[in-house]
């Protein structure tokens, strides 16, 4: 079952429910996983050469190092799918953007160096919808941006879930900055 790494987000209650409205509506994947931010994208060689538990210590090695990281999303964008047909909607972090790279760069280091996907771009974002039909994406970014919006947040902490394609449950959860 593919590990990756997803960090989501704390957001007050009133936007938490207003986004996954918003996904509820758009995103065919909102029963299987709330909101995040993906860190890491499925590992393809666990467990063949790293296994499950020297990713955990890895990972609760780097979110030690990191402090939470305070953000906030104010424009929605569409976005076409690199490696398929959809294009989906992001939410994109104007405040925040840097930190959430580089410890996705982070991640990327030591013991997972060899797990960079260089085909996807680092583009921090919460997915709110996805579609065949890219006007239709667009169409919602212009709906979600025709008022201006602040979305304030905090990636408190990495998740290493599994996935198996159907579902998503949580390996570890791993605090930034914690020691």
């Amino acid at each position: 079952m593919p590990l990756l790494v997803l960090a989501y987000p704390e957001l007050a209650p009133e936007d938490s429910v207003r986004i996954e409205m918003i996904r509820a509506a758009h995103d065919p994947t909102h029963a299987r996983v709330r909101a995040h931010f993906t860190l890491v994208y499925p590992l393809a060689s666990v467990p063949e050469r790293i296994s499950t538990e020297e990713v955990r210590a890895f990972l609760g090695a780097v979110a030690r190092e990191h402090a939470p990281i305070r953000f906030v999303l104010r424009s929605a964008i569409p976005f076409k799918d690199v490696s398929g047909p959809e294009t989906s909607v992001f939410l994109m972090p104007d405040e925040g953007f840097g930190a959430i790279v580089r410890l996705h760069d982070r991640l990327y280091t030591g013991l997972l160096a060899g797990e960079l996907r260089l085909d996807l771009p680092t583009v921090p974002h919460l997915t709110v919808g996805r579609s065949p039909d890219p006007v239709a994406c667009k169409r919602l970014a212009d709906t979600l941006n025709a008022r201006p919006f602040a979305i304030a947040g905090t990636i408190a902490a990495l998740s290493l879930v599994a996935h198996d394609g159907g579902t998503v449950h949580t390996v570890a959860r791993l605090p930034l900055g914690a020691e």
